[in-house]
């Protein structure tokens, strides 16, 4: 489970620097707006480190894939709401 756990960090952190990146100017390849680039940058880079601590340290992997899963899980949630309950015109 630790793999799964450096996976999804390791693609939390990815995403998480390529937002920062955009926010700083440095890339400029982003199509939302600065401030929804700063709350992206700024969940994924706090959970993939948050994560991190919790399995490594406190040594609880489950709460710490948890954590990492969670912006992806609420994302897709959100997402498949949108499409049942979106108007479609």
């Amino acid at each position: 489970m630790i793999y799964l756990i450096y996976a999804f960090s390791s693609v939390n952190l990815y995403f998480g620097v390529w937002f920062f990146l955009n926010v700083t100017g440095v890339i400029q390849t982003s199509k939302y707006s600065h401030l929804a680039n700063v709350c992206f940058a700024l969940i994924l880079i706090t959970t993939a480190l948050l994560a991190l601590y919790v399995s490594v340290v406190n040594d609880r992997t489950s709460f710490a894939l948890l954590i990492d899963g969670a912006p992806w899980i609420i994302t897709a949630l959100l997402l498949i709401g949108s499409v049942i309950f979106g108007d479609s015109r």
